[in-house]
């Protein structure tokens, strides 16, 4: 049975009204309550973690700044970095011979009662041999031209 539009809007409208409950008053009061409830306080964790925080945070800027403005660790120029090399003596001893490389160029000078040069290689080595009957220790010399002298001493037998 399909009810006529007119019919429903009748039966609709013979409804008595009902006056709405006073719902102002209660919601009002929820409101006021969650107002006047004590303030929830930070628990003294959170606030200690709040706090590291923050002093970790601080610390970390002051060290940024001073890596940053440190001239030690700062990048310095090229020529700046580039140092004349020390002059320095590599012996190697190679059963009665010793090979002698110099890393700056220089003069290669050599206890000549004891040892005596066999040759010098393209690279700069010179290679020394000990003579027949030395014994005890030679003293094998490195002099560079304005720089220091390099000595060392060997032990022939």
């Amino acid at each position: 049975m399909a009810i006529s539009d007119d019919e429903l809007v009748r039966q609709l409208e013979s409804v008595p009204l009902v006056d709405p409950p006073d719902m102002r008053a209660a919601v009002l009061a929820r409101v006021r309550a969650g107002f006047n409830r004590p303030a929830d306080r930070l628990k003294p964790v959170r606030t200690h973690y709040r706090i590291a925080f923050a002093l970790a945070a601080a610390l970390a800027i002051v060290v940024g700044i001073a890596v940053w403005r440190s001239p030690a660790l700062r990048p310095q120029s090229a020529a700046a970095t580039m140092a004349a090399p020390q002059p320095e003596l590599i012996v190697q001893r190679i059963g009665d011979r010793f090979s002698v490389q110099a890393n700056v160029g220089g003069r290669i000078d050599f206890d000549r009662t004891k040892l005596s040069r066999v040759e010098t290689l393209s690279d700069g080595t010179v290679i020394l041999q000990a003579k027949p009957g030395a014994a005890g220790t030679a003293a094998i010399t490195l002099q560079v031209p304005g720089k220091e002298v390099v000595k060392t001493s060997v032990a022939v037998n």
